[in-house]
């Protein structure tokens, strides 16, 4: 199993943005985004569950949510900022960073 795959399912909680980063909490998660994201306006899906995650190395993080909404971090280096683009907690898992 993808260690993104442990997102679907999982309810998004709160959304918490400072200088440019933000931050979602799942349920048993939280996923830090330090890069660009794309999509629906992150405090729309708070409430929703997700049902799919699309990892493509130096492309894209894609994670869409029940009401149809989706979010999509940036992963092409040349837009980056910082040395990761992302950072991934699961409760009583690993941390993924990117």
């Amino acid at each position: 199993m993808n260690v993104f795959e442990k997102l679907v399912g999982q309810t998004l909680v709160a959304v918490v943005s400072e200088e440019g980063n933000s931050g979602l909490r799942f349920l048993d998660a939280t996923l830090g985004i330090y890069a660009p994201s794309e999509g629906s306006p992150l405090n729309t899906v708070v409430g929703q569950f997700v049902v799919e995650v699309n990892h493509v190395e130096e492309k894209y993080l894609e994670i869409r949510f029940s009401g149809g909404s989706c979010i999509r971090v940036v992963l092409t280096p040349s837009v980056q900022t910082g040395p990761e683009a992302y950072s991934l907690h699961l409760s009583g898992g690993p941390i993924v960073v990117g």
